[in-house]
């Protein structure tokens, strides 16, 4: 079977690239049996070079064709990312860890990501920028992604080679108008730093003293198939080894925060005075929940002032620093200041907004009657009705 989707690979990408989902799900059928023949190694290369494949295919979709095109493949499209988690929770490496964590930062929130720079490169043509360049952009992203699907028509030689070609120009095309828009637009030219950051770039970025606690929910395979599954990933400034805590089965978690928020919210519906028994209900929920998600890193944590956390899967809906901190009080009250981060690249983002210094307004006189006389009798009256209310 291995030599068989060897041979399958080797056809696919002379045809329609290295990219093509077909690769990617051929790469995939090879991690399995690599798997089955004891080759760890190989089975993780396999799935991870699956996943950046998708990675780059859902971005040319998402620029190329309409947004329901782009989401539709993105929902179905092979998980290299899913296989690649299941390899690390039955044997683990430095070197790997390292190498799943870059993917699972190349793919978060890859989705929003691409669907917020077309909206902004749709609008850059209405702005002061020359309209002909972010035409060129898009019509060259269309072009190329509608080559690809389509693929080459047929497999005789001249037929692939004359596909291959158009691949490559086109590719070169839309490189060189995002280049030429790069260079004149310092917001499209922040978008496109963002598409580059991995975990070479994120390393480099953590302050001093701040750790990044990465939640990842995915698809752990099992011999019936698969069933949910949450990782953390934990970086630190001082090291360049990346703690794994593998935290269990999804369902479970899930169930667990779900018991937390039930909790908050009949705090919230039964009255606003405190209640020692509802606290005290919330806390042995919650605590049960911080034993799974956030004991299993804590040890590591020692000697960190903050910890930017990314969430996954139902954990976006709980905040880690209300949670029980042993006997009394909750984490907030103790240990490392906790800060959120959508995903792991927003420690890099920057805006295309300039300026420096600092506005500080103080000790106003809100009678002074002077400050809006330029204003109209109307726009006046109206002002002292407001205040009067």
């Amino acid at each position: 079977a291995v030599g068989m989707y060897e041979e399958a690979l080797s056809i696919i990408e002379e045809i329609f690239g290295p990219g093509h989902p077909m690769a990617s799900e051929t790469r995939l059928k090879l991690s399995r049996c690599a798997s089955l023949l004891g080759d760890w190694r190989s089975a993780l290369d396999y799935s991870l070079q699956a996943e950046l494949d998708a990675q780059e295919h859902t971005r040319t979709l998402l620029t190329g064709f309409s947004e329901r095109v782009g989401l539709r493949y993105a929902s179905t499209r092979p998980s290299g990312l899913d296989r690649t988690l299941s390899l690390l929770a039955e044997r683990q490496d430095a070197e790997s860890i390292r190498r799943a964590f870059d993917v699972v930062i190349r793919g978060r929130a890859l989705l929003l990501d691409e669907m917020a720079d077309r909206r902004r490169t749709l609008s850059l043509g209405r702005g002061s920028i020359d309209e002909s360049m972010v035409e060129n952009l898009i019509q060259s992203r269309k072009r190329l992604a509608r080559l690809i699907v389509q693929g080459p028509g047929g497999g005789e030689t001249e037929v692939v080679e004359r596909f291959m070609q158009a691949v490559a120009e086109t590719t070169r095309e839309r490189d060189r108008a995002e280049r030429a828009l790069a260079a004149t637009t310092r917001a499209f030219r922040l978008s496109e730093r963002q598409r580059s950051v991995g975990l070479d770039q994120i390393e480099a970025a953590l302050p001093a003293g701040t750790g990044l606690l990465a939640f990842v929910r995915y698809e752990r395979a099992v011999a019936d198939g698969s069933r949910g599954a949450y990782l953390a990933f934990l970086l630190r400034p001082d090291s360049r080894i990346i703690e794994l805590a593998d935290l269990g089965d999804a369902g479970e978690i899930d169930a667990l925060v779900e018991q937390v928020r039930e909790q908050v919210v009949s705090e919230a519906e039964v009255t606003l005075s405190p209640s020692g028994s509802r606290e005290r209900a919330y806390r042995r929920a919650a605590e049960r929940l911080r034993q799974r998600v956030w004991d299993p890193v804590s040890a590591n944590l020692a000697g960190l002032e903050r910890v930017l956390i990314v969430p996954d899967g139902s954990l976006h809906l709980v905040n880690v620093a209300a949670l029980p901190g042993g006997d009394a009080g909750y984490l907030v009250e103790s240990g490392p200041r906790l800060h959120y981060l959508s995903a792991e690249r927003d420690l890099l983002r920057e805006t295309d907004e300039t300026g420096g210094g600092l506005l500080a307004i103080g000790n106003p006189d809100f009678d002074e009657a002077t400050l809006f006389a330029d204003l109209s009798p109307e726009a006046t009256d109206s002002l002292a009705a407001w205040s009067a209310g």
